[in-house]
């Protein structure tokens, strides 16, 4: 069953918004870390998951009100909402996960957390990549179309 566009929009609007909570709700650790002194590296973690969650959330938001301009065939709507979800999962689950389990998911295979968080980044930045040439590539044909 072929997307619509304004399916496409409700979908990328309704991971905005809960990725803008996820933000929000790691805010709560990282200001802990803070105010408790558990340490920089813990501080930094929770940094990431909230400032992430964030932007991420900022980019949903906009992407959402912006899709009905794009220039795009059914299977790459399809492809922008899809990877979408799979990247707000992967930074809801994988971020705050790898903070909470000390693990930051630069190396494979020194742990076995380490290798699912380093995996889970692996999956979330293929999404997201897909989903960024996806919104460039229709963007850049509603720019080249006749108006």
């Amino acid at each position: 069953m072929p997307i619509t566009v304004e399916r496409a929009r409700r979908v990328i609007l309704f991971y905005g918004a809960v990725l803008l909570l996820g933000g929000i709700v790691t805010g709560i650790p990282f200001a802990m870390a803070i105010r408790y002194g558990w340490g920089e590296d813990v501080a930094r973690a929770w940094r990431v998951a909230h400032t992430s969650m964030l932007t991420g959330g900022l980019l949903y938001l906009g992407v959402a009100g912006v899709v009905d301009r794009l220039v795009v065939g059914a299977k790459a709507l399809r492809v922008l909402a899809r990877s979408g979800v799979v990247a707000a999962w992967a930074l809801l689950v994988v971020v705050p996960g790898g903070a909470l389990a000390g693990e930051r998911g630069l190396v494979l295979g020194e742990s076995v957390v380490g290798t699912l968080v380093a995996l889970g980044f692996v999956v979330m930045g293929g999404a997201i990549t897909v989903f960024v040439v996806t919104l460039t590539v229709g963007a850049w044909a509603a720019l080249r179309a006749p108006e």
